[in-house]
């Protein structure tokens, strides 16, 4: 997987937030967490996966706002569905009879 590029979110990211200006540093910070957060529960992929980024995007909403503590619960089948698209088998996964 590439570096991602978070400065290129960041105006996206800060029009659904409904952010100023002042806050492009914090917004970038919570882009690479959430980011992280959302890989680390469902897999690897880059932010023009549309679902993934949805999900980074409320991830960073819920904290930005005070409240990530609710963002498991609230997004737990989106993320149960991102984490199946993103699955990958790994080793064999033919099951042998003995």
């Amino acid at each position: 997987m590439e570096s991602v590029d978070y400065n290129q979110w960041h105006e996206e990211l800060q029009l659904y937030l409904k952010s100023t200006n002042d806050d492009e540093k914090n917004i970038i910070n919570l882009l690479k967490r959430g980011h992280a957060y959302v890989q680390g529960m469902c897999g690897k992929f880059e932010l023009d996966h549309i679902q993934g980024r949805n999900l980074v995007f409320n991830w960073v909403r819920f904290e930005y706002n005070g409240h990530s503590e609710h963002f498991d619960s609230s997004f737990a089948d989106e993320l149960s569905r991102l984490s199946f698209e993103l699955w990958e088998p790994e080793g064999d996964l033919d099951v042998k009879e003995t």
